[in-house]
C-alpha cells in the first residue's frame, strides 16, 4: 500500500508539472488528470484493497492551485508521528520531498515545508520553461537601480505612459501622457548618480520634482524631491518619488507618485532619442583646460560676459576682445584673465573684478560642469558665482540658472 501511494503521488505530481498550463482552464483534461491520479492513489483501478475511492475533498483557485485529499478520513486509519501519515525520505538541498499530514500533501524544497516552499518549487520549475518572464516581467524578475532600463546619465529619452500608451510631455505645471509623437516637450534629459535619477523636461529645461499635486518640471536644482529611484523589468521602468517614496503612475492628465505597488499604470516604456556618447562629448567640451581662450555666456539673460576691469558684465551679443577670457588651470582649480587689460580676475567683496597682476587664493576658482555648462566657486568665500546682469558676484550657496555659464572656445 505504501509503495503504491509513493508511486501514485510521484506520477500525479509529474503529470501536473508536465501539463500545458495555457489550456488547463479551457478543457477538462486537467480535472480528468486529477481524478485519475486520485483514483490511482486509492488503488481503485488496481487490486481491491477494501478502501473507498479517494475523491477531491477541496479545490482552491488562487494565484496557484491547491488540492486536498482526505487521506486520514477512513475508518480505522489514524495519523501518527505528529499527524504525518507518510513522508518521502529523499529530501535535501537539491531534492524535493513531500509529506502527507492532516489530509494535505505538502512539498519540501530543501529549505522548508509549507506553501512558501511550494511556491518556490513551482517558480524554480517555471524558470526552466522557455518563454517564462518572471513575476515582474523580466527573466530574473525586476531590478532596482543597477539596470535602470536605459536611463543612463546624459541620455535624452522619451517616456511612453502605461495608461493610454501615449508619449509623456512636460507642460511645466504637470506631465501629461497624451501625445502621439516625440518632439521638444516630449524629450527628457537624464541625470544619474548614486543609483537615483533626475529628469529635466523639454519645455523650459527645468528639473522634475515629486510635488504634492503631481510631478512638475519647474525646478532649477536637484535635491531630494527631484531624485527618483528606478525599477526596471520587461523592457519598462517605474519611478519612485523622492518626497513620499511612493511609485509614480500615469493617470492620463498627470503623473503622481502615490502608489504602493507597480502595475500597468506605473510602468513606462523608454525610447532613447539622444545618446549618452554625445552627452559625454559635451561634458568634455564644457571643461576648461589650461591655455584655452573662451567666451562665457551668462545664465540670466543669455548674453556674453565682458571684462570691464571693475566688474564683469554679461550684456553683449558678440565675442570680441573684452569678451575673451584666458584660462589657467592647475590642481583642479582655474584662474581667468580678462581681455580688457589682461589682468587676472578675483573674487572680490563687491563682485568679480579683473584687476590683479598675480594668481593667489582669491584669483582661483573651483569648477563644476554638467549639461554643457559650467559654474564657478570663488576662492574668497567659497560661494558659487552668479550672473546678475550688471555684475558677477560669488555669494550663492547653490547652483541654479544664474550660476551656470555656457562655454565657447574661440582659440
Amino acid at each position: 500500500m505504501e509503495d503504491s501511494l509513493y508511486s501514485a503521488v510521484g506520477l500525479s505530481v509529474k503529470a501536473l508539472l508536465n501539463h500545458d498550463f495555457d489550456d488547463m482552464f479551457k478543457s477538462g483534461q486537467f480535472m480528468a488528470a486529477i481524478e485519475t491520479g486520485a483514483s490511482a492513489m486509492g488503488n481503485v483501478k488496481g487490486l481491491n484493497t477494501g478502501l473507498p475511492p479517494i475523491a477531491p475533498d477541496e479545490l482552491t483557485l488562487s494565484a496557484g492551485l491547491a488540492l486536498s485529499f482526505c487521506i486520514t478520513c477512513f475508518p480505522g486509519l489514524r495519523a501518527a508521528n505528529k499527524g504525518v501519515v507518510m513522508t518521502n525520505p529523499y529530501k535535501g538541498k537539491n531534492l524535493g520531498g513531500w509529506k502527507i499530514a492532516g489530509g494535505r500533501v505538502t512539498l519540501h524544497d530543501g529549505n522548508g515545508w509549507g506553501r512558501r516552499a511550494e511556491r518556490r518549487a513551482v517558480r524554480r520549475f517555471l524558470r526552466g520553461r522557455r518563454g517564462y518572464r518572471g513575476r515582474r516581467g523580466g527573466r530574473r524578475g525586476g531590478r532596482r537601480g543597477g539596470g535602470r532600463g536605459g536611463l543612463s546619465n546624459g541620455r535624452t529619452v522619451g517616456l511612453l505612459g502605461g495608461r493610454y500608451r501615449r508619449w509623456c510631455a512636460d507642460e511645466v505645471n504637470r506631465i501629461r501622457c497624451n501625445r502621439g509623437h516625440i518632439r521638444g516637450w516630449e524629450k527628457f534629459y537624464v541625470w544619474s548618480h548614486g543609483g537615483r535619477v533626475a529628469l529635466r523636461g523639454g519645455h523650459r529645461r527645468r528639473w522634475c520634482a515629486d510635488d504634492h499635486h503631481g510631478v512638475r518640471c519647474n525646478r532649477g536644482h536637484i535635491r531630494g524631491w527631484e531624485k527618483f529611484w528606478v525599477w526596471s523589468g520587461g523592457g519598462r521602468v517605474a519611478f519612485k518619488g523622492g518626497r513620499g517614496h511612493r511609485w509614480c503612475a500615469d493617470e492620463g492628465h498627470r503623473w503622481i507618485c502615490n502608489r504602493g505597488h507597480i502595475r500597468g499604470w506605473e510602468k513606462f516604456q523608454v525610447r532613447a532619442v539622444g545618446g549618452a556618447r554625445r552627452a559625454s562629448a559635451r561634458r568634455r567640451r564644457a571643461g576648461l583646460r589650461n591655455g584655452q581662450t573662451v567666451g562665457l555666456l551668462g545664465g540670466r539673460h543669455r548674453r556674453w560676459c565682458a571684462d570691464e576691469v571693475n566688474r564683469i558684465r554679461c550684456n553683449r551679443g558678440w565675442i570680441r576682445g573684452w569678451e575673451r577670457f584666458y584660462v589657467w588651470s592647475h590642481h583642479g582649480r582655474i584662474a581667468l584673465r580678462g581681455g580688457h587689460r589682461r589682468r587676472w580676475c578675483a573674487d572680490d567683496h563687491h563682485g568679480v573684478r579683473c584687476n590683479r597682476g598675480h594668481i593667489r587664493g582669491w584669483e582661483k576658482f573651483w569648477l563644476w560642469s554638467g549639461g554643457g555648462r559650467v559654474a564657478f566657486k570663488g576662492g574668497r568665500g567659497h560661494r558659487w558665482c552668479a550672473d546678475e546682469g550688471h555684475r558677477w558676484i560669488c555669494n550663492r550657496g547653490h547652483i541654479r540658472g544664474w550660476e551656470k555659464f555656457q562655454v565657447r572656445y574661440v582659440r
